[in-house]
């Protein structure tokens, strides 16, 4: 099935702790309302799904949130810049805002999975997936699992693996980080409970993440890969991302300069980088003349 004739299952936003409620309820500057559409898609064998759904002609783009965060949190004020080019397709990780939920316990690939039944249902593909932190993750194994699927990967503010003290400091932390950067967003996101991730569920992603170990297979990605190195994050450190690009052959390299929340704080900046980056691993690649492939024979 096409964007155009999506067939979706609308429900009521889902309550959130008293606490996430508290954190987005800070007052912040007002923006513009988040473009494109917010569907609930009901996948089959799956679940409903939130997802956000922006512009109709172009290449797709699916954006992948990161741990403790939404779609619309992470990548809210970069749907303008990025849908003028592409379809940007940006779906709530299950455990998270409005993503699938389920009694089985969080699995990285699971979230993989659901992308790949989302593609398939919404008859899109192959598409460029970029993954934000834990979305990086989530992304590579989508290349992994489901590679017709996936043209092209841009991760950002990722790495190989995580540490796992820095996922437990996060998760008693960060969540305060949320609230913060919820400040930073349209008002239509800090105050529909549906949008923010429940507790349990993150802290549960939180310790799978601590455990995601790529090294032994980054070297297999046989996908155009760009990673958007955030230079000043103190979650995921530079050096750890740029041995993400080292170990995937190659990997181009886009510099920002920001911190974890770069995606919030600096959305013209980061958006800048992330748009180089679609376009690299997006981009035709060079026909050699009749000549070179000679030379080469």
């Amino acid at each position: 099935m096409s964007m155009d004739r999506l067939s979706a299952v609308h429900t009521g936003p889902r309550s959130s702790t008293t606490r996430l409620r508290q954190l987005a309820s800070t007052d912040g500057p007002d923006r513009t309302e988040i473009a494109g559409a917010r569907e609930r898609i009901a996948i089959p064998g799956r679940g409903a799904v939130g997802v956000r759904l922006v512009g109709r002609s172009g290449p797709p783009v699916v954006l992948l949130h990161g741990w403790g965060a939404t779609a619309d949190i992470n990548f809210g004020l970069l749907y303008p810049q990025l849908s003028h080019r592409w379809q940007i397709v940006a779906p709530d990780h299950r455990g998270h805002g409005g993503g699938i939920r389920s009694d089985e316990p969080f699995s990285l690939a699971a979230c993989a999975d659901d992308v790949a039944a989302l593609l398939r249902h919404l008859d899109l593909g192959p598409a460029t997936v970029l993954g934000y932190s834990m979305g990086g993750p989530i992304s590579m194994l989508l290349a992994r699992r489901h590679p017709a699927l996936v043209s092209g990967l841009v991760l950002c503010a990722t790495a190989p693996y995580f540490a796992t003290g820095k996922i437990q400091h996060a998760l008693l932390m960060g969540l305060g980080g949320i609230g913060r950067a919820c400040q930073h967003l349209p008002r239509a996101v800090r105050t529909i409970g549906e949008r923010l991730p429940d507790l349990c569920p993150v802290a549960q992603a939180g310790g799978v993440l601590g455990k995601f170990r790529a090294e032994g297979w980054l070297g297999a990605i046989g996908v155009r890969t760009a990673v958007v190195v955030t230079t000043r994050d103190h979650l995921v450190p530079p050096e750890d991302q740029r041995r993400l690009a080292s170990g995937i052959p190659g990997a181009s390299t886009f510099l920002v300069d920001g911190d974890h929340d770069v995606c919030v704080r600096h959305p013209r900046r980061f958006g800048a980088a992330v748009a180089h980056a679609i376009g690299a691993v997006s981009a035709p690649r060079p026909v050699r003349r009749e000549q070179e492939l000679a030379k080469i024979a």
